[in-house]
């Protein structure tokens, strides 16, 4: 279970969230919401040990996170981070193989395994067919699939996306929603993940944290919480809800009226 413990988290003159708590368990899918500027990476950030909260803290089945080395941490804890790192010159099968470090076993070379879920991850992402293209040839989108094919071969029980639908068209959006739904439901993953589109996080999360404008957090089922009135207060616009299907979707409306959280 990943826990976070009365968690306040701040930047220079602003607090983002205060005293926010909730636990994440094996199985579970968890979004969240909120504007520009709420703090929804530095959650993600402090959630995967990368940074330090202003009070409480983040614990890892009952052990506290900072207590973990990084390459412990890794093996159980997987942070797709929003910005990517660059420079990497080398292909698409070198780069999803870099996931396999807290596992590697030598320093001189990938073992059977490890190439075996590098390709294994870059099949569920329908990525094989350029394994050995360079990594810089690649459009945003089939950037974003490698990187989400990365931290598939990495193998954590417990995942922290950043955005994953960054740059990713709307089938592939579709695609990606379904396969960590999949890595939830299935597989019994933990899941966390930064979203915008409300129509996959109704659809696929089970739980939300809803950040809200001046610090106010509030986190529970999305039954709950995927309300009209919770996200017109969370967004501070109008929404119009559409859908069909069983989907639900808000999306906002030229009404000029704003809503106070």
């Amino acid at each position: 279970m990943l826990e976070a413990r009365a968690l306040t988290l701040e930047v220079p003159g602003r607090v983002l969230c205060r005293d926010l708590a909730f636990a994440v368990k094996p199985g579970e899918c968890w979004g969240i919401l909120g504007n520009n500027g709420s703090g929804k990476t530095t959650l993600v950030q402090a959630l995967g040990g990368l940074r330090t909260p202003a009070s409480g803290g983040v614990s890892l089945e009952g052990r506290s996170i900072e207590d973990f080395g990084r390459r412990e941490l890794a093996r159980r804890m997987g942070v797709l981070l929003q910005e990517e790192a660059h420079g990497f010159w080398g292909n698409v099968m070198e780069y999803v193989l870099l996931g396999r470090h807290p596992h590697a076993r030598t320093v001189f070379g990938w073992m059977p395994e490890d190439k075996e879920a590098a390709l294994a991850a870059l099949e569920r992402l329908d990525l094989a067919g350029i394994a050995y293209r360079s990594l810089n040839t690649l459009s945003g989108g089939e950037r974003q699939r490698v990187r989400i094919a990365q931290l598939l071969a990495q193998a954590p029980e417990f995942l922290l996306l950043d955005e994953p639908l960054q740059h990713l068209d709307l089938r592939h959006q579709l695609e990606a929603m379904e396969l960590l739904r999949e890595l939830a439901a299935g597989e019994g993953k933990a899941l966390v993940m930064v979203l915008h589109e409300t129509l996959w996080a109704g659809h696929y999360c089970d739980h939300l944290v809803l950040l809200h404008d001046g610090g106010r957090a509030v986190s529970g089922p999305a039954a709950d919480l995927f309300t009209h009135a919770s996200l017109e207060a969370l967004y501070g616009c109008a929404l119009a809800e559409v859908g069909g299907g069983g989907l639900r979707h808000f999306v906002p409306t030229p009404e000029r009226r704003v809503y106070s959280g």
